[in-house]
């Protein structure tokens, strides 16, 4: 979407290669790969939730988030986590869905490189894992239990123009956001939501 990304010096930022999945995981692999973060980050920091689809979340605030490319057999999955610095309310994009913030990683004792090990084996074993022993409906179940603002009623941003509330009510099959708007159950496939 042409948007920058603001860095410092001591944060992370890695690629993480997996091998493919097949069949419905296909359609939900930035779900896959957000939630399996949070859930290795939960394991080190305490509550962390997932705004839809991707971005991690710890006390409201963005913290990291991945983007999902597939490259031939592979699955690239680019993690970017602030450890050491976030952008300030001024430097975000204008619109911006929440506040950036930072993982405490230095109250676990792990600079970049010792949390990149950490969560390296966590996502691996956690990707292989899930993939044999869930099926992608048990999956999302799991999913939905991260989900940030959950029963909430939201600010959605489709596009340039398009702008309504709605209530957070799931997600579907595909990895969709599921919303009520006014009673209407809308999907939305891309786009932003912010709490109101």
């Amino acid at each position: 979407l042409r948007r920058p990304w603001l860095c410092a010096p001591g944060n992370l930022f890695a690629t993480l290669v997996c091998p493919q999945a097949t069949g419905q995981w296909n359609e939900l692999r930035p779900l896959v790969f957000g939630y399996l973060l949070a859930e290795a980050l939960e394991g080190l920091f305490g509550a962390v939730l997932i705004k839809w689809p991707n971005d991690i979340l710890i006390g409201d605030r963005k913290v990291g988030g991945i983007l999902v490319e597939e490259r031939g057999d592979c699955i690239l999955v680019g993690i970017g986590l602030n450890l050491v610095w976030a952008p300030g309310t001024e430097e975000l994009r204008e619109g911006h869905a929440v506040t950036a913030g930072m993982i405490p990683a230095g109250s676990a004792g792990l600079g970049p490189l010792g949390l990149w090990l950490s969560l390296v084996n966590r996502l691996e074993t956690g990707y292989r894992t899930l993939l044999e022993t869930h099926s992608p409906a048990e999956f999302l179940t799991l999913f939905r239990s991260r989900l940030a603002w959950a029963g909430r009623r939201v600010l959605v941003q489709e596009g340039a123009r398009t702008r309504y509330t709605a209530i957070i009510t799931g997600v579907s099959e595909k990895g969709e956001l599921v919303l009520n708007r006014d009673g209407d159950e809308v999907v939305l496939v891309s786009g932003d939501v912010t709490p109101v």
